[in-house]
């Protein structure tokens, strides 16, 4: 996966790749489909950021966030399973800026004091957490 394309009538064998995307050639956890874990100091996903700012999260279709992008008042819908849920949002380096607990399915959350940018809302509930981006204008 690195350096000159070397032509080979048969497979090479374990250390070689088709392709250049796997940043780290000795550590089969580190490739660009890995979920990166935030604020580690490693790049899991191969996209030379160490946390949530590559396109590798898994979102989650369970709880909804509207508008999205948003002015900072947002309306969050959680699973009807979920009896009492919490919900944070973190900054692009896990930094929690805004913490809320909630007993309803549905709430409208005030974001409005954070700055414009990407963040990461993640609501706990029932033992699962589930993220989603959101995008403050």
């Amino acid at each position: 996966g690195a350096g000159t394309a070397q032509p080979f009538c048969q497979n090479p064998g374990d250390g070689y790749s088709l392709n250049a995307l796997d940043c780290d050639d000795n550590n089969p956890n580190i490739n660009p489909g890995a979920t990166d874990v935030l604020g580690n100091a490693i790049d899991e996903n191969c996209d030379q950021v160490d946390g949530y700012a590559g396109l590798n999260i898994v979102e989650s279709a369970e709880f909804t966030i509207q508008p999205n992008p948003s002015n900072g008042i947002v309306q969050v819908t959680v699973p009807s399973t979920f009896d009492k849920w919490e919900l944070t949002c973190l900054d692009l380096n896990g930094k929690a800026l805004f913490n809320q607990s909630q007993v309803t399915q549905e709430a409208t959350i005030n974001l409005q004091s954070l700055q414009s940018g990407i963040y990461i809302l993640v609501v706990k509930g029932n033992g699962t957490e589930l993220k989603k981006r959101i995008i403050l204008q």
